[in-house]
């Protein structure tokens, strides 16, 4: 190839790359995975902040909570690595997307029914403290 090719084609791979990177972030796709192992994954404290993990032996994301890393594996495949949602260093689409979502709607249910859990338990101990 030419230098010119060359220069050519890693101009439309800088370009791909760049529509992936708007398209995951289009996607939502840290913020949902943070979520997904926040409330359906395994805690793990550190001295800074917890790992979070989630394994289903088909999607594996983990996530510090700290550092603000983010993967995810999709069948021991690397498909998503960011740190905070806006630095995204890896996006390859496919059918794990798809099954994140499904495992967003679980990790929001979850979520509300934390809330819920925790709201109850305010209103007791306001009524309890001021006697209503």
């Amino acid at each position: 190839m030419s230098l010119k090719e060359l220069r050519r084609e890693y101009e439309e791979l800088k370009n791909k790359i760049a529509e992936r990177i708007r398209e995951a972030k289009h996607l939502n796709i840290y913020s949902t995975a943070r979520m997904v192992a926040e409330h359906l994954g395994k805690r793990i404290d550190k001295r800074y902040g917890n790992y979070w993990i989630y394994d289903n032996g088909e999607l594996r994301i983990t996530y510090d909570d700290y550092g603000g890393t983010l993967s995810i594996m999709h069948k021991g495949k690397k498909v998503f690595s960011s740190r905070w949602s806006g630095e995204i260093y890896l996006y390859i689409p496919s059918g794990w997307v798809k099954k994140l979502y499904e495992l967003y709607e679980r990790a929001r249910e979850a979520a509300e029914m934390k809330e819920a859990e925790r709201l109850m338990n305010e209103i007791k101990r306001i009524k309890k403290e001021w006697g209503l």
